[in-house]
C-alpha cells in the first residue's frame, strides 16, 4: 500500500469520525453546567459538568462525562423527572458493571420520593438507586447544582428577548406565546424588560 493511498484512507475515516462527532453534538444544546454531588455509592463532589436537552424532544437531558465518563441521562417533563437505567462506566473486578436508576423504578411506587427540581436553589434531586445483578451498593438522593439557576434550562433572563408585552416562555426556552399556559407548571415571563418565573397550578 503506498503511502500516498494510506493517507487518502486515513483522511477519509478521520472526516467520517468528525462529522459522527458533529451529527452528535447537532442533536444536543447545552444549557447550563453545574456541579454534582456523589453521595450513594461514589463519594466525591466534581464541578463543571455540563447539562444538554435534547434538540428533538425537550423532556430528555444529560450530564455528559459524569461519573466514569458516561452521560448520565434522565427526563423532566417540567414537572416529574425519571433517571433513565444505565451504566455508569464503573467495572467492578467481582460484581461487573455497576448500573444505576431512579429508585421509584425500582419501588414501583413514589411513596419514599421522587427525584424532582427545586427552583428556587437551581438544584436538581436525583433519586437514584445503584445496582449490579447481585444486589445493590446504595440508593437515595444525589444533588446536581447548576452554576446558573436564574437561567435554569438555558434561560437567560436577557433584556433582548423581551418586548413591551408579556410573554410566557417555557423553562427550556421555547415561546409560548402572550397568554398564560393552561398546564400546571413553572414558567418564565418577560414583559418591560423585567423576567420572572412563575408556577402555574
Amino acid at each position: 500500500m503506498t503511502k500516498k493511498l494510506l493517507f487518502l484512507i486515513c483522511a477519509l475515516v478521520c472526516a467520517n469520525l468528525t462529522a459522527q462527532a458533529d451529527d452528535t453534538d447537532s442533536e444536543w444544546t447545552k444549557i447550563n453546567t453545574g456541579t454534582y454531588y456523589y453521595a450513594q455509592c461514589f463519594v466525591d463532589t466534581l464541578s463543571g459538568y455540563e447539562l444538554y436537552v435534547s434538540n428533538s424532544d425537550e423532556t430528555k437531558y444529560k450530564i455528559t462525562d459524569w461519573c466514569m465518563g458516561v452521560d448520565f441521562t434522565f427526563t423532566w417533563d417540567g414537572d416529574s423527572i425519571l433517571v433513565d437505567d444505565q451504566s455508569t462506566g464503573y467495572e467492578h473486578a467481582t460484581y461487573g458493571t455497576i448500573m444505576v436508576c431512579d429508585l421509584t423504578t425500582i419501588l414501583g411506587s413514589t411513596d419514599h420520593g421522587t427525584s424532582y427540581y427545586d427552583a428556587d436553589s437551581g438544584t436538581f434531586n436525583f433519586f437514584v438507586y445503584y445496582y449490579v445483578e447481585a444486589g445493590y451498593f446504595g440508593y437515595g438522593y444525589e444533588t446536581f447544582v447548576l452554576d446558573d439557576p436564574a437561567g435554569v434550562k438555558g434561560v437567560t433572563l436577557d433584556a433582548e428577548r423581551v418586548s413591551g408585552e408579556p410573554v410566557w416562555y417555557s423553562l427550556s426556552g421555547v415561546n409560548m406565546g402572550a397568554e398564560q399556559p393552561t398546564k400546571a407548571g413553572v414558567y418564565v415571563v418577560r414583559q418591560g424588560g423585567q423576567a420572572k418565573k412563575v408556577l402555574v397550578k
